[in-house]
């Protein structure tokens, strides 16, 4: 998210392989504020595009006939978490993602899957972000 100097907007941009334009929201004038904004979006970005490839993932193993009753539970496991974790803080989506990573990687395409780019692209560095995010939130946070 960039703000916009002397306004009170803030310019948002996606990864060009999600295909979604860049957004301008209104943020307001405090840090706070902005911080609250930010991590609103960013939620909702990683919720919608997890819960999208899960479900695409999921319709791949069905055309292919590959939908096994393990990776059903899977799909079914990772998207209850999502749909709990979907209205939380963004630390608290991070942690529940980063907690079920055996369950993701069941879920990874081939090399020849025509998702494999995305998921490459876009799809693992979000786990990756995920992790760097909970270590600096801890850093900030400590539990007592």
């Amino acid at each position: 998210m960039n703000v916009i100097p002397g306004s009170n907007k803030a310019l948002i941009q996606y990864p060009k392989e999600v295909r979604k334009p860049a957004k301008e929201i209104v943020v307001g004038y405090s840090e706070a504020h902005l911080q609250r904004k930010w991590e609103s979006e960013t939620r909702d970005f990683m919720y919608k595009t997890l819960r999208s490839w899960v479900m695409q993932r999921n319709r791949a193993f069905i055309a292919v006939k590959g939908l096994t009753p393990q990776l059903a539970h899977t799909v079914d496991r990772l998207l209850l978490m999502l749909i709990n974790a979907q209205d939380s803080r963004l630390h608290v989506l991070c942690a529940k993602v980063l907690e079920l990573h055996k369950e993701w990687v069941l879920l990874l395409p081939s090399k020849e899957s025509r998702c494999h780019a995305f998921t490459k692209a876009v799809i693992a560095p979000m786990f990756l972000w995920c992790q760097e995010y909970i270590d600096i939130y801890n850093a900030h946070n400590p539990k007592n």
